[in-house]
């Protein structure tokens, strides 16, 4: 906040954009002693983390499908969806909402609702226990007859305990798996960059190694 020309509540994309050239590389682990000496607020490592969990993911297909299932509720493609109001209601804070109205619902805020993701809810948890009805994906293919129509295609159904043969599990896991089987990890000696002229946290080059 100190190094910024104007408060980020005044020019959020200013603030944004001077995130985004500190910390444009990603991370590794041995850079957090160093992002450690810069705040005393918590630190938050998301993604798969404990070594149990990279080796069930590249060996357990489920198991991998629910990480892209939570990677997708914590990064949605649009973080927001338009809707247009067909009757009358108000909402929990209140609002009336008439027929023609533009509701703007914020997927970001909404996929991460402490309410229905518990009290971790901004973290990636694919261990993550879910409300009976909810999908692991949170709002982010949409809901209802407005859902995705490449919801199955790109992330398959959801995953079911006791297992089935015909389980569809989606193009973007199965594209994963086939990385990780064949022994692919990000490049170390060219980092990922995120795209500076997006604010979705968009990846502007991600080079990997076979």
């Amino acid at each position: 906040r100190a190094g910024l020309a104007q408060p980020p509540e005044e020019n959020p994309q200013a603030a944004i954009l001077s995130w985004i050239q500190t910390f444009g590389n990603a991370l590794t682990w041995d850079d957090l002693p160093w992002l450690r000496s810069l705040t005393d607020l918590p630190l938050i490592v998301k993604g798969i983390c404990h070594p149990d969990d990279a080796r069930r993911a590249r060996d357990d297909a489920e198991f991998l499908q629910r990480c892209v299932h939570e990677t997708i509720r914590l990064q949605p493609s649009s973080p927001v969806a338009v809707r247009w109001a067909l009757e009358p209601m108000v909402l929990d804070g209140g609002t009336l909402v008439e027929p023609g109205d533009k509701v703007v619902i914020d997927l970001m805020a909404a996929n991460r609702d402490p309410s229905v993701f518990g009290d971790h809810a901004d973290r990636f948890d694919p261990h993550r226990p879910l409300p009976s009805g909810v999908g692991p994906w949170g709002l982010s293919f949409g809901l209802g007859m407005h859902a995705c129509i490449g919801q199955h295609l790109a992330a398959g159904s959801d995953v079911h305990p006791d297992g089935e043969e015909s389980h569809l599990y989606g193009l973007v896991p199965v594209a994963v798996r086939a990385f990780l089987q064949a022994g692919g990890r990000p490049d170390p000696d060219h980092p990922a960059r995120l795209d500076p002229a997006s604010a979705r946290g968009y990846w502007a080059s991600y080079p990997v190694v076979f």
